[in-house]
């Protein structure tokens, strides 16, 4: 049954989730550890997935941009 689930569940959807949930681990460790890199990684992996399924590009661009400010910023 579970086995059957699984390929039912759309890829993009699951990739789409996967880079959320990095994303939020990521965001969890920059809030208690102060790790900006690692933010900025799950960041650009979620801007990337953002932007390979034309969701929302200005959220895309948004993303980039504050990743490039979080690097300057804590360097």
């Amino acid at each position: 049954e579970r086995a059957s689930l699984e390929r039912e569940l759309p890829h993009k959807l699951y990739v789409l989730m996967s880079a959320k949930l990095f994303f939020l681990i990521s965001f969890f460790f920059y809030k208690v550890l102060k790790i900006s890199l690692i933010v900025c990684i799950a960041q650009h992996i979620y801007g990337q997935v953002y932007n390979l399924f034309q969701i929302n590009y200005f959220r895309y661009v948004y993303i980039q941009f504050s990743c490039d400010y979080n690097i300057r910023h804590f360097k």
